[in-house]
């Protein structure tokens, strides 16, 4: 008669399990027994075939002896023990619990697994095992972060700044999380590349922004910037971490003034002005601008009041436009650039001064320089003084030509007698 119950080696069981443990994987083993014979004592579980049987297509629980090899190991160590009982050997069943998919800690934490085991017998009383499993977290999820910029970005992945940015001015705000679970989900982040003018303002636990923290001035060659750097990383062994990229573009705003070369010498001391051509340059200047583009591009022009006597072109040369007829000039020399809204500028002080000779071997330079420098009126003034110096002069000539000519009156004295023939 079928009145002997399944007997369970143990009816709860409680498992922790890595969620990387590696699929085909043992969990547990389970034994039961039927001291009842025949079809009264085979056992099996709540399904019509105990061999495949699914829990959350995670797990199948099966048989792994099968009754002939337990007789035959039954029956050595019987013998040993000079016990010889068919009634005992025939009816040992071993379950095998076995993992067939991957865990996963972050979808599901736990299991509860419910076995019904009873033997094929009629009126046979169910036996229940319950196991439950508690799914271990490993730190395999790395950070994820959610980055929203205020300005758009240019091709996804160029922050564009703008020069002399206010300190504290946000750039983007960042959501930070991880599914692992305790120091696996614990984060930190930090700013490998680009701190020297970014900086970070925490939010909360899992959220910061972005900031500037120095201001940015394109032309200061000392703070080199291309690239922000932003690592954000977890407390977990072996740590996973995930790096954000992104290129730096500082756009350049028109707030360099041009700069003149200071080792330019335009102090000229000239004194052969008459051998000059006019297209021949007296000097040459040169300005530069930091800027970029229409920012940096620069034009000459000279200040008043020599504006009309000399031209400078694009280059910086200087030209006299038209004969010097001043001892010394003082030129200021205005540089401006083309940017917007408003263009900057700077000057630049030259001297010329023009020299002149008093050695009368030079006597015949200074008066063509004044026939050629003055107007006709004042050309036909000399001539006319000239004849005059040379009517005076010859004047002068003719009376002391006559002079020498002149013969003195013979002296008669009334007292001397006059010889008689």
């Amino acid at each position: 008669m079928n009145d002997n119950p399944v007997v369970l080696s143990q009816t709860y069981f409680h498992l922790h399990i890595s969620e990387n443990t590696p699929v085909g994987t043992e969990l547990i083993f389970i034994n039961a027994t039927d001291k009842d014979i025949g079809i009264n004592g085979k056992v099996k579980s709540i399904s019509k075939t105990f061999i495949f049987l699914f829990y959350y297509n995670r797990f199948i629980i099966q048989s792994v002896m099968d009754i002939h090899w337990i007789i035959f190991v039954l029956e050595i160590q019987l013998e040993c023990m000079n016990l010889m009982s068919y009634e005992i050997i025939s009816f040992f069943f071993v379950f095998r619990l076995t993992l067939v998919s991957p865990l996963d800690y972050e979808s599901e934490q736990s299991y509860r697994l419910t076995i019904q085991v009873r033997d094929l017998g009629e009126n046979s009383l169910a036996r229940f095992v319950t196991i439950d499993i508690s799914i271990l977290d490993e730190n395999d999820n790395s950070p994820q972060a959610f980055v929203t910029f205020v300005n758009p970005l240019l091709n996804n992945s160029i922050i564009s700044i703008l020069e002399n940015t206010p300190i504290g001015q946000i750039l983007a705000h960042i959501s930070i999380s991880d599914q692992d679970s305790g120091l696996n989900g614990e984060m930190s982040y930090r700013i490998e590349q680009g701190h020297e003018i970014i900086g970070i303002k925490i939010l909360d636990r899992r959220s910061f922004l972005l900031v500037i923290n120095h201001l940015i001035d394109r032309e200061d060659k000392s703070i080199k910037i291309e690239n922000l750097s932003l690592i954000i990383f977890d407390h977990g062994k072996p740590e996973k971490s995930i790096e954000l990229n992104y290129q730096i573009h500082i756009i350049d705003l028109n707030d360099s003034p041009p700069k003149f070369n200071q080792s330019i010498k335009c102090n000229l001391d000239l004194n052969h002005l008459q051998n000059r051509s006019l297209d021949q340059p007296l000097f040459q200047i040169q300005a530069i601008d930091l800027d970029l583009e229409e920012n940096g591009l620069i034009s000459y022009s000279i200040l008043p009041p020599y504006e009309n006597s000399f031209i400078i072109d694009q280059q910086g040369r200087i030209f006299n436009f038209e004969n010097l007829n001043e001892s010394s000039y003082h030129l200021q020399i205005m540089a401006i650039d083309h940017g917007k809204p408003i263009r900057l500028n700077s000057t630049y002080d030259c001297y010329i001064s023009i020299s002149t000779n008093d050695h009368l071997e030079n006597f015949n330079q200074p008066i063509k320089i004044i026939i050629f420098k003055y107007n006709y009126l004042l050309l036909l003034i000399l001539i006319l003084f000239l004849m005059i110096i040379g009517l005076i002069f010859c004047f002068y000539k003719f009376l002391f030509n006559q002079r020498r000519y002149f013969k003195p009156n013979k002296t008669y004295h009334l007292y001397v007698s006059i010889p008689r023939k």
